[in-house]
C-alpha cells in the first residue's frame, strides 16, 4: 500500500473536530491528507515541508494572505506519482486555504512575567483520535507543536468565528530563573488568555481545537547557557486544564504536565 512519510492527522478548525485518516487505506482514487507543515516561501513561490522532510508542492494557487512559518494544510495527492519509493517531493492540490498556526514563545525571568498570565483553562493538549492519541510533539529541532482543545462562544457566521478565534492567545513561556545547572528537562508553561470579561470567559462551552506551533531556538539557547547541557532530554509543557468547564478558579481545574522526548538530527 502506498503511503506518505507524513503525520496523518486532520484537524477541522472551525468545527472543532479532530480525526485521523490513513494514506495507507488501500482505497482507490485520489488520496487526501491533512497535517502540520513548514512553509517555504521563495519570493512568492510557496511549497511546504512535512516533519519527515518531504516537500509538498501545490499545483494550485496559494492565497497571498498566508504569512506564516508553520501551517496546517488539507490537500489531495496528485495522481500518477509513485509514492512507494518515498520521494523527496510530492505534488499536491490544496483543497482548502492553508491556515497559519504560528504562536508566540518567550523567555523571561519570573519577576518580569506579570503580563504573561492565564485567565482560562484549556480543555486538553492530548486526546484520542481514531486509533491514536493526539499529543504535543516535536516537529523539528527548533519547533514544537501543541494540539490545543479549548472552548469558544457558539457563533455561526464566518466573520463571527474569525473574531471569536482572534480573542484566544496561547503563549509558551520559559522562565529563565527556573533553569539550573545540570538540568536535563526543559520546563515550559502554556499561558492561555481570552480577551473578554471573566463572566463571559467562564460561559464559553463550545469545544474547538487548533494546532499551535512554537519556534523555540531562543529558549534552547537560554537552556544551554543556564544548564550547561547541549540539549534537553525532555521538554515538559505545563498547562492549566479543565475537562469539564471553562472556569480557571474551579475544583476541576488542574495543573497538567505533558512530555516531549527531545531529539536532534543524527
Amino acid at each position: 500500500m502506498k503511503q506518505l512519510k507524513l503525520m496523518v492527522l486532520t484537524l477541522t478548525l472551525l468545527m472543532g473536530t479532530m480525526f485521523t485518516s490513513c494514506m495507507d487505506s488501500g482505497e482507490s482514487g485520489p488520496q487526501q491528507w491533512a497535517g502540520v507543515v513548514k512553509v517555504n516561501d521563495r519570493m512568492g513561490y510557496v511549497t511546504f515541508t512535512d516533519a519527515a522532510g518531504t516537500e509538498l508542492i501545490p499545483t494550485n494557487t496559494i492565497p497571498v494572505t498566508l504569512n506564516a512559518r508553520m501551517a496546517y494544510i488539507y490537500c489531495q495527492v496528485d495522481e500518477g506519482q509513485d509514492l512507494s519509493t518515498n520521494p523527496k517531493s510530492i505534488k499536491i492540490t490544496l483543497l482548502a486555504d492553508p491556515t497559519g498556526i504560528d504562536a508566540t514563545a518567550i523567555t523571561t525571568p519570573k519577576v518580569e512575567s506579570s503580563d504573561v498570565t492565564t485567565n482560562a483553562p484549556v480543555g486538553s493538549l492530548s486526546f484520542a483520535s481514531g486509533y491514536s492519541t493526539v499529543a504535543p510533539f516535536q516537529f523539528s529541532e527548533n519547533t514544537i507543536v501543541l494540539p490545543v482543545l479549548y472552548r469558544v462562544k457558539n457563533v455561526t457566521t464566518t466573520e463571527d468565528i474569525k473574531n471569536e478565534l482572534a480573542k484566544h492567545t496561547f503563549t509558551l513561556v520559559c522562565y529563565t530563573d527556573d533553569i539550573k545547572s545540570g538540568d536535563t528537562i526543559l520546563k515550559l508553561y502554556l499561558r492561555y488568555k481570552v480577551e473578554d470579561e471573566p463572566a463571559a470567559i467562564a460561559e464559553r462551552a463550545t469545544r474547538t481545537s487548533s494546532f499551535k506551533a512554537y519556534e523555540i531556538s531562543q529558549i534552547l539557547r537560554e537552556y544551554t547557557l543556564k544548564s550547561g547541557q547541549t540539549k534537553p532530554a525532555k521538554i515538559t509543557i505545563v498547562a492549566q486544564q479543565n475537562e469539564y468547564n471553562n472556569k480557571l478558579e474551579d475544583t476541576s481545574t488542574i495543573e497538567k504536565v505533558y512530555e516531549i522526548e527531545y531529539k536532534t538530527a543524527e
